[in-house]
């Protein structure tokens, strides 16, 4: 669910349901039986959103109005956005997980049926995870390439950026890198899905 100052967007397996009051909800026929891989809203334009299908990238700006920005030579299954404004489209060509960042093209290390970006750290680079059954994977992109940081693990709910260090977000735990990936803590106290830094400590929920 994205919301914007004037609209509500929901993304569905069968198209884009929209709402400016958050109680009737109407679906965009651009999107008519489309599957809506992912929403995000514009870091750079807030009244502006995006979204994926398997076709490409979606802009829609402020007044509702959907135009198909890019294309790509693989079949999109995620994206998202950094601090900067930049994309990362993710997929396949063929068997293989690809990605693109800013038009370059980067091969994945990964083998699996889904690929899902969590987010983006203060330095612009990408995480992705790929979850396969019980097992997954974390993988750093950036313009150097993609870096396996965690090759086989459990399933990850979602990751946080705060100073230096690099939190993993687990059903049973945190764990957490002050090195930039390179090792990494036993997984300790709650198990939470969110993670904030205010000047009066952590807010996690």
């Amino acid at each position: 669910i994205v919301r914007t100052e004037k609209r509500w967007f929901v993304g569905t397996i069968y198209g884009l349901r929209t709402s400016i009051d958050g109680c009737n909800w109407s679906d965009d026929p651009v999107f008519a039986d489309t599957n809506i891989l992912r929403v995000l809203r514009d870091v750079t334009a807030p009244e502006d959103v995006w979204a994926a299908t398997t076709k490409g990238l979606w802009h829609i700006d402020s007044d509702g109005k959907a135009n198909l920005e890019s294309t790509f030579d693989f079949s999109v299954r995620h994206f998202g956005q950094n601090q900067d404004g930049v994309f990362l489209v993710v997929g396949f060509d063929g068997p293989q997980p690809v990605a693109d960042l800013n038009g370059t093209r980067i091969e994945l290390p990964a083998e699996t049926g889904k690929i899902v970006v969590l987010g983006a750290d203060p330095k612009g680079r990408f995480y992705l995870r790929f979850p396969a059954g019980a097992t997954d994977r974390l993988i750093r992109v950036s313009t150097e390439g993609a870096t396996v940081l965690i090759p086989t693990t459990d399933l990850i709910r979602d990751v946080a950026f705060i100073d230096d260090e690099l939190y993993v977000f687990y059903p049973d735990g945190v764990s957490w890198s002050s090195n930039d990936g390179l090792s990494w803590s036993d997984r300790s106290g709650e198990a939470i899905r969110c993670l904030q830094h205010r000047p009066d400590g952590f807010y996690a929920c």
